[in-house]
């Protein structure tokens, strides 16, 4: 085994231990936190409702404004691509013709970049699923019940599948009621904190990305600069050169 190797299970190793380590913790916080007075656990069960509502709006907020930003990137490829189509047709001459091409090329590059990373942003795993006892949890969200999970969502789906869809929509509901049926103030403040910081990592996570996509917006303008300003450059170099260029501008 090389030294490169036995390092990187080393390393992998460590990360494990502090994973086991941290969940550990966390155990130890929580039960720390149902000790405290029934009064107590109250108030902390309300606050945190109410900053799990504060966030689930603020996520959808954010979410909403990088789904335009999509949109947007969709439609104004559809008419630079279309726009290029228009300049080819065009008789003009072969520098206006390049120097639009390229203006219209490097929108169509960005647009299609920012579109790439928008479908690679929606299908992310957030870290909080590779942990169900610290993740989504059964109140909340879609994903925290194990039933609405296992639904088929294609609808060109097999007459089997459509009745494992139906057992899985009563099953769902069973635990729905049983859940509530046997909540406590404890378990409740327990799956309230945890969903409370899985809506702070996933507006986090949105944030990001939303910034992410903007930055496409802000560097096409200089984009556009470079490859333009090379363009020109390339052309009158070429024209004092070559003299078949002369008739090119």
């Amino acid at each position: 085994m090389s030294d490169h190797q036995s390092g990187s299970d080393q390393s992998t190793s460590d990360m494990s231990d502090r994973i086991i380590a941290a969940q550990e913790s966390i155990k130890k916080d929580i039960a720390a936190l149902l000790d405290l007075p029934l009064e107590a656990k109250r108030e902390k069960n309300e606050s945190i409702k109410s900053m799990i509502s504060y966030y689930a709006e603020e996520t959808k907020a954010i979410e909403d404004r990088r789904n335009r930003l999509a949109e947007f990137a969709w439609q104004s490829l559809a008419i630079t691509v279309t726009a290029s189509a228009v300049v080819i047709a065009l008789s003009i001459s072969v520098f206006v013709k390049g120097l639009l091409l390229i203006i219209l090329g490097a929108i169509i590059i960005t647009h299609i970049l920012k579109l790439f990373e928008y479908q690679s942003q929606s299908s992310f795993r957030y870290p909080f699923l590779e942990f169900p006892e610290f993740g989504n949890k059964w109140k909340w969200l879609s994903n925290g019940s194990p039933y609405l999970a296992s639904m088929k969502t294609n609808p060109f789906t097999w007459r089997r599948s459509v009745r494992e869809d139906q057992l899985n929509y009563l099953q769902g509901l069973e635990k729905l009621v049983a859940e509530y049926t046997e909540e406590t103030i404890d378990t409740e403040l327990q799956d309230n904190i945890i969903e409370l910081y899985s809506l702070q990592v996933q507006n986090f996570y949105k944030n990001r990305f939303y910034l992410r996509l903007l930055k496409y917006d802000r560097y096409t303008p200089l984009i556009i600069f470079i490859m333009v300003l090379v363009y020109v450059i390339t052309i009158v170099l070429l024209s004092y050169t070559s003299p078949g260029f002369a008739g090119f501008i």
